[in-house]
């Protein structure tokens, strides 16, 4: 079997890392996958490196034709049998091809659908052979919404990675922090949708109780300028410390005390999954997905989004408990173990892609 995984961009994010766990991983159900992506980007050296084979298919235009001729020219002579599209305009260009070459297609939506996509969503979706979502909450969503009956969730997995993870005070050397520091860490692209504007505040709420906290900010992004500036104005620039994109995440993870998502949206977060992983208390937001990962007062502590003051007092109490923040952390591994493995993710679509062919 040979599936194009059809995705808008390579660039770093969550979404884009399942589809890189699905092309290497399904290989041990020999599924051979290609990646067809509509724009470049860094992860793109990644998956070749692992011998993924990598087509850019550059869009020039919301009308470009030349690159639908493009992507069913890859679905010929690849022989491609199934097309799995990642984000809106692979899905309606994989929808395109896929009654060309009467090849069946599944779209996987792992967000917040935006104003613009509800235009013409319902008709793709209503039309492909399978839509996937990521959490439970989306899929109701989709369902309420655009009345598409044919939606399955399948949450998405990550490794647990433990011979990765280092003793704590070791990893707090390596960022050139003290060993009474108390950390707090996020993970994920500087952009509006993640809030980090009310993570800085709510440092600073817990910079009051607690003189030596400090917050990891790993990643990067069109917000950090803005970011920066308000950790300036709060007096925090010696406390917020923003460390851009790293590839050594779970040494980073091994650093913290409380991890944090302050996001206004979520599926389901890679980056949350990967603290559980690293068995650290998840203080997030009660949005999205996050709800259906984190169980509140067990694997951690759910808090409303906009909220510094409650986002705050969260923390706090996870600082004030060691014994509690150790239980959490144990409690996190286990349900991402039990619910969130990468094994789980992988048997699950490579059902789907079976039942699918079949169906036709």
């Amino acid at each position: 079997m040979t599936i194009l995984q059809l995705t808008d961009s390579l660039q770093i994010g969550g979404a884009e890392r399942v589809l890189i766990d699905l092309a290497t991983g399904l290989r041990s159900y020999n599924i051979h996958t290609i990646v067809g992506s509509i724009d470049n980007g860094p992860l793109v050296s990644e998956l070749r490196r692992k011998g993924i084979k990598v087509i850019i298919l550059n869009k020039r235009s919301s009308r470009d034709f030349r690159f639908l001729w493009e992507l069913c020219k890859v679905i010929r002579d690849n022989r491609v049998n199934l097309i799995h599209s990642h984000f809106s305009i692979s899905h309606i260009y994989g929808w395109l091809a896929s009654k060309i070459f009467h090849v069946p297609q599944i779209a996987t939506i792992h967000g917040f659908i935006s104003n613009s996509e509800t235009r013409v969503f319902p008709f793709i979706l209503k039309h492909t052979n399978q839509t996937i979502t990521v959490a439970d909450d989306l899929k109701k969503k989709l369902s309420a919404s655009f009345s598409i009956g044919n939606i399955r969730t399948i949450y998405n997995g990550v490794e647990t990675k433990e011979d990765q993870l280092i003793d704590r005070q070791q990893a707090k050397n390596r960022l050139g922090l003290r060993s009474k520091d108390l950390v707090v860490g996020s993970v994920g692209t500087l952009r509006k949708v993640k809030a980090y504007e009310f993570l800085i505040e709510a440092i600073a709420k817990v910079k009051r109780m607690f003189p030596q906290v400090k917050l990891l900010l790993v990643g990067d992004g069109p917000q950090r300028p803005l970011l920066q500036k308000k950790a300036q104005e709060l007096q925090l620039e010696n406390t917020v410390i923003f460390l851009g994109y790293r590839k050594d995440i779970p040494q980073i993870l091994s650093s913290l005390d409380v991890y944090v998502c302050s996001s206004l949206r979520e599926g389901t977060s890679i980056a949350i999954l990967e603290a559980m992983a690293a068995s650290k208390p998840v203080v997030a937001t009660n949005v999205g997905g996050n709800p259906e990962v984190v169980e509140n007062g067990k694997t951690g502590l759910l808090v409303p989004p906009r909220n510094p003051q409650k986002i705050a007092e969260a923390i706090v109490s996870l600082l004030n408990d060691e014994d509690r923040r150790i239980r959490m952390g144990e409690a996190g591994l286990r349900r991402v173990k039990e619910r969130f493995s990468i094994s789980k993710m992988l048997r699950e679509y490579e059902e789907v892609y079976h039942e699918v062919l079949h169906r036709r």
